[in-house]
């Protein structure tokens, strides 16, 4: 997961499949599903897309066969947004519809319910619906909050820089965006939004100004972050 941040993705690649392997020895399918999908994105991200979607289609049978909730979140999270990224909006959205709401179950991790909200912000951002944007993200946001997990709120951070970019305010993007690298502790360079509203920012402040709006973002912490995001979604 650290080499995909860097963008070391065909290393990712590699400890994937070790892991896979791993957890295969070991009898723990549930672990081995959950590797094979991480496995497809990086695929997808390495330039490999035929291979990805091998592996996807492969993987999303055993997932059904399990018929864990989380695993089944994981696994629509993962084939709509590659779906997304591909340029298939309504193959996108039956998917990480599924995935969103099997991610309210109950026991399911608001992990899941975070990201899958933030793609599907994304989603309606590039359709031009930014009140669906808006709320998307806002629930995002909510469930991140509520995981208390560093790497998912900064996920969440960066669908909020996408809104901020397209609501034509790129200072705050960029200031997101600084905010997105502070809280996870490095820049994500597998997050493919994430490069692009830092270029479409960039490109309209000019390097110093978006560089004094991002490291504004920077001094962010999860002490601070209620100043910067608004608390409570329908804000």
């Amino acid at each position: 997961m650290v080499e995909s941040w860097r963008g070391e993705h065909a290393a990712a690649v590699g400890h994937y499949r070790e892991a896979e392997q791993l957890a295969a020895e070991l009898g723990s399918t549930e672990d081995e599903v959950q590797f094979r999908l991480f496995l497809a994105r990086e695929l997808w991200l390495v330039g490999e897309r035929e291979a990805a979607r091998a592996e996807l289609s492969q993987t999303q049978p055993e997932a059904e066969r399990l018929g864990l909730p989380g695993l089944l979140a994981f696994a629509a999270c993962t084939a709509g947004d590659l779906a997304r990224l591909d340029g298939q909006p309504e193959m996108a959205r039956t998917a990480l519809l599924r995935a969103r709401d099997l991610a309210t179950l109950p026991h399911v991790a608001q992990q899941m319910r975070a990201v899958t909200a933030t793609s599907l912000g994304y989603l309606a951002g590039a359709e031009g619906d930014l009140d669906a944007a808006r709320r998307w993200h806002a629930e995002a946001v909510e469930a991140a909050r509520a995981s208390a997990d560093s790497p998912v709120i900064a996920v969440t951070l960066t669908g909020l820089a996408d809104l901020a970019l397209r609501d034509g305010d790129p200072a705050r993007a960029a200031e997101l965006l600084g905010a997105s690298a502070a809280i996870r502790g490095a820049t994500d360079r597998s997050v493919i939004d994430e490069e692009r509203v830092a270029g479409e920012a960039r490109s309209v402040l000019g390097d110093a100004a978006y560089g004094e709006a991002y490291q504004r973002g920077q001094r962010v912490t999860l002490d601070t972050l209620a100043a910067l995001i608004p608390v409570t979604p329908g804000a």
